[in-house]
């Protein structure tokens, strides 16, 4: 995952938008389905207009809108549209910290998890890591809905 830095400084068009973010999220999407995109135009118009994103201006996305579509689309195969809002404003308000380091902390997380998942291969044969990540997986997401709904939580 590129570090907010070396995110593109140039505003993009949204063909280029959408080819940058399915580019940098190839690696996650599913192995069977190499025409599965994480991103389409569509989206993009409807995240716009359910104020996901903030609108582009003069037809053009920056940073910001880069970043958050980094961290959107990953979070989406997991979570509804309005639940990862949720997280990521949750996230911001708790961590103290501005959005690009947000962004980047999201990234070093992200690829943590990552490694982490894939490197307890080695140690387990395939077919029995498939209950445990499932149960996990669900567990997770329990939590993170939880999270999503207690009042506690956001102090």
């Amino acid at each position: 995952m590129p570090r907010y830095s070396r995110l593109p400084e140039i505003e993009l068009y949204m063909d280029q938008l959408v080819n940058c973010v399915n580019r940098v999220l190839a690696p996650l999407s599913s192995a069977d389905s190499s025409e599965e995109l994480l991103l389409t135009k569509s989206m993009v118009n409807n995240y716009v207009k359910q104020r996901v994103l903030p609108p582009p201006e003069k037809k053009r996305y920056d940073r910001r809108h880069l970043a958050m579509l980094l961290m959107l689309c990953p979070l989406k195969q997991v979570c509804s549209i309005p639940e990862c809002v949720q997280l990521l404003r949750l996230t911001e308000r708790q961590s103290g910290k501005t959005p690009q380091q947000n962004y980047d902390a999201f990234c070093a997380s992200l690829e943590s998890a990552v490694h982490s998942c894939f490197g307890q291969q080695e140690h387990a044969a395939p077919q029995g890591l498939i209950l445990p990540r499932m149960t996990q997986t669900i567990a997770d997401k329990i939590f993170l809905q939880k999270m999503l709904y207690c009042e506690d939580c956001e102090e």
